[in-house]
């Protein structure tokens, strides 16, 4: 799993290091998406979920739809409603960002279900 930029890592860490000694079989991106320069996971065997938030200010919605291209079929998309980026953690305001209309609680309570529910999965 990574949040922003650490998704993006993530996901080149994914593309190179699939080797039976580097087993992966899931992967969550938190407001976060494979670039077309870097990576392209569509073929791959992953199971993957893209949690994404309407009030992110850093990445937008067009990011997470024009990633759809990038990732497999049968990609989960997660909308967290009234989230924004800096409640994927816990290191307060970012700049750029919009503010929240939910709780950081709540909106991690949302990210925890979908672990918990990709985790379960594999």
């Amino acid at each position: 799993a990574g949040h922003s930029l650490g998704g993006t890592a993530m996901a080149t860490y994914a593309n190179h290091h699939d080797k039976p000694h580097h087993k992966i079989d899931g992967i969550i991106f938190l407001a976060s998406y494979p670039t077309p320069f870097i990576e392209n996971l569509r073929n791959d065997p992953y199971q993957v979920v893209s949690i994404y938030a309407t009030e992110d200010g850093l990445t937008s919605i067009s990011d997470i739809e024009n990633s759809k291209k990038l990732l497999p079929e049968d990609t989960r998309f997660v909308e967290i409603e009234g989230g924004n980026h800096a409640q994927f953690g816990y290191y307060g305001e970012q700049n750029g960002d919009n503010p929240a209309a939910i709780s950081r609680e709540e909106q991690q309570s949302i990210i925890m279900q979908e672990f918990y529910r990709l985790l379960s999965s594999i």
